[in-house]
């Protein structure tokens, strides 16, 4: 005889366990698709907004400033070395990140475009008003990230190589052409702006924006020298003079200097200075109508401690030299010290006579003593 089979009914609460159960299963199932959906679209979302910060020029300034607000000085050099040719020392920079940022609240601070240099872009950086720094962008492609770092202001320092033959470093740093921008053939600044009756030899410039500091400039052999003008922001970079040339030189810059301070202290007549001046120039004119009439009279006048140097010839028809030493005016029981140092600026006539073009005071100083 056949077994029969019975069903196990289950009660009416035990049904609605098992429904409730299973209605919680998918609930939770639903719960767990929707938060890996949601946790995905954050991650995308994430992902975008964090290339949005580091490839669009706004993300990326504020990435830069919030490492500026925590101050994390070290770590901003680590940046600007791995992605820019970096011409500041570690601490030289640190030292000015400090001291344009420390005590400036970053939500205060504004940026606007300033220029391109065709490999770089500079924003303004400005702050209560004024503008505190530049900061400087770049990216290795159209696609690529963008890399920030501060370069002080984004007034440009020029560098002109006066033969093709010159290779030179700014801080130990090979200046190439495939780091730098560079442009062939350009005027000098400190012969550019007046009208010679000779052409004053073009040179190679070098446009750098990311000194902080006076740099160090040096050629890779020893017959190279650079000469800074300090009537601009430009930088001679040429060979050095040799002995015959110095000499020449020197006599000429000595024997000017000796008559510009003649004349200034009366000591000497006008025509001394302006004769050795090239005509109808801004410093001609002004030596020709300076007024030393306020000079105290004195007995005797010495100039001792003559040095000459940074000498470079600019082609065959201009030079540039730096003159220091103490000229001394003693009246009665008084000495004063005159300590001076002039950069002066020749130019070779029709006549073939080197005359002064221009004359920048880099070194002032006066000390007065009595004798007892």
């Amino acid at each position: 005889m056949a077994r029969k089979v019975t069903e196990n009914h289950l009660s009416p609460r035990e049904e609605r366990l098992k429904k409730a159960a299973r209605f919680y299963k998918r609930l939770l199932a639903v719960f767990m698709a929707t938060a890996i959906i949601c946790a995905s679209g954050l991650a995308y979302l994430w992902f975008w907004l964090e290339r949005y910060e580091s490839h669009s020029i706004n993300g990326a300034i504020r990435s830069y400033l919030k490492l500026v607000e925590e101050e994390n000085w070290d770590k901003l050099y680590d940046i600007d070395i791995r992605y820019f040719t970096e011409l500041n020392t570690r601490e030289a920079y640190t030292e000015y990140l400090r001291s344009i940022y420390s005590g400036k609240k970053i939500e205060d601070m504004r940026y606007s475009f300033d220029s391109s240099d065709g490999l770089s872009e500079y924003y303004a950086l400005h702050y209560d008003y004024y503008v505190m720094a530049a900061l400087e962008l770049n990216r290795e492609d159209i696609q690529g990230e963008y890399h920030v770092r501060t370069v002080g202001t984004s007034e440009q320092k020029f560098f002109y190589v006066l033969d093709d033959d010159i290779n030179f470093t700014i801080n130990g740093v090979n200046v190439t052409d495939d780091l730098f921008y560079s442009t062939p053939d350009e005027e000098l600044p400190a012969f550019a702006e007046y009208d010679l009756e000779y052409r004053i030899p073009t040179g190679k410039r070098y446009v750098i924006n990311s000194l902080v500091a006076e740099p160090t400039v040096r050629g890779t052999s020893s017959d190279v020298i650079c000469v800074k003008d300090y009537t601009s922001t430009g930088y001679y970079i040429g060979h050095t003079c040799d002995a015959e040339q110095a000499s020449s030189f020197g006599a000429d810059m000595y024997d000017t200097a000796v008559a510009y301070c003649k004349f200034v202290t009366r000591d000497g007549p006008r025509y001394n200075i302006t004769s050795k001046c090239y005509p109808n120039t801004p410093f001609y004119n002004l030596v020709s109508t300076f007024d030393n009439s306020w000079v105290t009279d004195h007995d005797s006048i010495s100039f001792d401690n003559v040095k000459v140097y940074d000498l470079i010839s600019i082609g065959e028809n201009a030079f540039i030299g730096t003159i220091s030493f103490d000229y001394k005016l003693i009246a009665d029981d008084i000495t004063g010290t005159y300590s001076q140092a002039y950069q002066m600026f020749f130019v070779r006539n029709g006549q073939n006579y080197w005359k002064l073009l221009n004359m920048a005071i880099i070194s002032d100083s006066v000390n007065v003593e009595t004798d007892s």
